[in-house]
């Protein structure tokens, strides 16, 4: 690259025009919580990423076995799959509810 801006005859140092552009200044971060908040909850964090095997396969489960659907009822009135454990709780509502519910999603 030349030293010349476009259509400038006259050196510029590499920059555009002779134009160059200043850094912004940096931003100081602040903590909204005291150290006694900070230390109650990194006590209490057990905050992970790792995925088991387990849970891996939970996430894979249709809830069916031999083509039919393995999800019985349980004690509470909600449903359970008898094959992963997975809790379903029933809609009792209307259905123009259920059509708000849906269409806030």
């Amino acid at each position: 690259m030349n030293n010349f801006g476009m259509f400038n005859t006259m050196p510029t140092g590499g920059y555009y025009n002779g134009m160059m552009y200043q850094e912004a200044p940096k931003l100081t971060m602040t903590q909204g919580l005291t150290k006694e908040q900070i230390n109650a909850l990194s006590k209490n964090s057990v905050f992970s990423l790792e995925i088991s095997e387990e849970d891996l396969w939970r996430a894979f489960c249709t809830h069916r076995h031999e083509n039919k659907f393995a999800v019985v009822p349980d004690e509470e009135g909600n449903f359970v799959c008898a094959l992963c454990g997975t809790k379903f709780a029933p809609f009792n509502g209307e259905v123009a509810e259920a059509k708000d519910l849906v269409n806030k999603v």
